[in-house]
């Protein structure tokens, strides 16, 4: 999965650099841009965390997994957020 994921990588960010090279953009404006890049992709992945969390709170009782209602919140956003370690600790 490692493998397919540095694949794709790869391809997206030379089909970023053929996207550039055609508007004529200079390499370097991903670097000089880097903080703001950085800092976008920050508030993006707060936001829609906090959106699906409060989603899946207002989710009915049906609609929800059984295994993942704990009721501890840490507890459950860890195993949402990263669930490769749920499936290694099972």
């Amino acid at each position: 999965m490692v493998l397919f994921a540095a694949i794709i990588t790869t391809v997206m960010t030379l089909a970023a650099f053929a996207v550039m090279n055609y508007m004529k953009l200079p390499v370097t404006y991903l670097y000089t841009h880097l903080l703001q890049f950085i800092a976008s992709s920050i508030v993006f992945s707060l936001v829609l965390s906090v959106l699906l969390y409060i989603k899946s709170r207002n989710a009915p009782q049906s609609a929800r997994s059984v295994e993942g209602n704990t009721g501890m919140l840490v507890f459950q956003y860890v195993m949402k957020s990263m669930p490769t370690l749920h499936e290694s600790a099972a």
